[in-house]
C-alpha cells in the first residue's frame, strides 16, 4: 500500500513537509476510489464517497447496515477531518501525526480493495 512504497526520499519529504505528503495521500486515495468505481475527475471528495458507500453505494464493506453506515462515515469523516483543513489553510503537522494519518489512508485504500460490488445499483 502506500506505506509500503515510501523509500527515503518520501520519508525526508515527510520530515519536511507533512502537510503535502498528507495532501498526496488523500489525492492517492481519492484517485484509487475513482478507479474503483470506474469514475470520471467530476465525481470527488463527499459526492464519490457517497457514490461509493451510500445508501445506494457501488460499494459494501460490512455485514450489517450500521457497518456500513459506519464505512461512509469513516471515509467522510477521514476526509473532512484530514483532507479537507489542509487543502484550504496551512496546517503545521508533526512527523508522527503525518505517520498515522498515512496508515489511516493505508486503511481506507485497503477497505475499498476488500469491498464488494453493490449488483442490486
Amino acid at each position: 500500500f502506500y506505506t509500503a512504497q515510501f523509500n527515503q526520499h518520501d520519508y525526508d519529504n515527510l520530515r519536511q513537509n507533512p502537510q503535502s505528503v498528507i495532501q498526496s495521500a488523500f489525492t492517492l486515495f481519492e484517485s484509487h476510489l475513482r478507479t474503483r468505481l470506474d469514475a470520471n475527475a467530476e465525481l470527488f471528495g463527499e459526492a464519490l464517497i457517497n457514490n461509493a458507500y451510500g445508501s445506494n453505494g457501488r460499494l459494501i464493506y460490512g455485514a450489517t447496515p450500521a457497518e456500513k453506515i459506519g464505512t461512509r462515515n469513516l471515509m467522510s469523516g477521514a476526509y473532512a477531518t484530514f483532507r479537507n483543513p489542509r487543502m484550504h489553510r496551512i496546517i503545521n503537522d508533526n512527523e508522527q501525526t503525518a505517520i498515522a494519518v498515512i496508515a489511516l489512508v493505508d486503511l481506507l485504500i485497503q477497505i475499498v480493495d476488500s469491498s464488494q460490488d453493490n449488483n442490486e445499483t
